[in-house]
């Protein structure tokens, strides 16, 4: 074999050689699970992306990409001088921030001038309209009939019933919690009129609206005393979850309370601290058979007391003293 024919068949092997490619390390993990855009930290050069191919010119000079902004009145403007002006003069320049500054001020103006203006807002806090008795059961029958939509109902809202006649009236209308909700909402922005309004006070306030409405329905909840002679505990006590029908009623008002808490709590219509701190003092006052509802709203609220300490223990502790006192009972 001459060394022709050996040189020949060194290249024929090259050519089924396959075409080297920039693979990332094994532990570097890809950007998409599913996707194939590429590896986190690697970028590989590609034969086909801008500067892949540079003239002697780009060589001593540098290599310079072409506008992706589109020419505007201003744009032109910007891309002439930064050709035009030195480097050095434009970031050494004494002036640059202050030119700088000044240009991005009339990008903001241009702009702000073609943005279409934001039309001016139409809504009005409903006025506060007394009603009688017929009118007003009228009046939170369709809030509570989800056909009839609330900006009708959001004209006028009723005057009269407040604190705990409110949330009755909510809950015996059968009132779905959204509609209660912003009926509340609509009830509490009426009161932003009246002179030395403090939002902060009012939400203290409603906190003690509903901690005394939660206080008064477990206050129907009592233990049997000890019976009398001659008579079994069944003919001496009359309990409100002793009867079907009264248990019924009371374990809807209770619960349609619960529902109503939750969305207060959370978006801030209720003090926490202070619906916390009269959950920590009605544990330490409440009876056994209360202490289960009361445990019930604490586990369900746990997050905010377990931030804090002062709240968290004399609660544990006035827990742990009525077990106790019960358990030596």
């Amino acid at each position: 074999m001459t060394k022709t024919n050996s040189k020949r068949e060194k290249d024929n092997q090259g050519d089924s050689l396959p075409v080297y490619e920039c693979r990332p390390p094994a532990w570097v993990p890809p950007t998409h699970k599913a996707a194939d855009v590429g590896y986190l930290g690697f970028h590989p050069p590609h034969p086909t992306e801008d500067g892949g191919a540079l003239s002697e010119t780009e060589v001593k000079h540098g290599y310079m990409l072409g506008v992706y902004v589109p020419m505007s009145e201003f744009a032109g403007a910007i891309e002439a001088r930064s050709q035009k002006e030195p480097t050095s003069r434009r970031l050494f320049d004494d002036d640059a921030i202050t030119e700088l500054e000044a240009l991005m001020n009339e990008i903001f103006c241009r702009r702000t001038e073609s943005i279409p203006a934001v039309p001016a807002s139409t809504f009005k806090i409903p006025s506060r309209v007394t009603l009688n008795d017929t009118r007003r059961q009228s009046w939170f029958a369709d809030l509570a009939n989800p056909d009839v939509p609330l900006h009708k109902l959001g004209k006028n809202v009723p005057h009269g019933a407040k604190g705990h006649d409110l949330l009755d009236l909510l809950q015996s209308n059968n009132v779905a919690i959204p509609r209660a909700v912003w009926f509340l909402r609509v009830f509490g922005a009426g009161l932003r009129n009246k002179p030395n309004f403090n939002p902060t006070q009012y939400s203290v306030d409603w906190t003690n609206v509903m901690t005394g409405y939660l206080r008064k329905q477990l206050g129907d909840i009592a233990l049997p005393s000890a019976p009398r002679p001659g008579l079994n505990i069944k003919q001496t006590f009359k309990g409100v979850l002793s009867d079907s029908e009264s248990r019924e009623r009371w374990v809807s008002r209770f619960g349609y309370c619960l529902q109503l808490l939750r969305p207060f709590y959370a978006e801030g219509l209720v003090d926490s601290r202070t619906f916390l701190t009269w959950l920590v003092q009605q544990m330490s006052t409440c009876n056994l058979a209360q202490a289960g509802f009361v445990a019930h709203l604490a586990d369900e609220y746990l997050d905010g007391m377990l931030a804090s300490r002062a709240l968290t223990k004399p609660f544990v502790d006035a827990y742990r003293h009525l077990l106790q006192i019960n358990w030596r009972n």
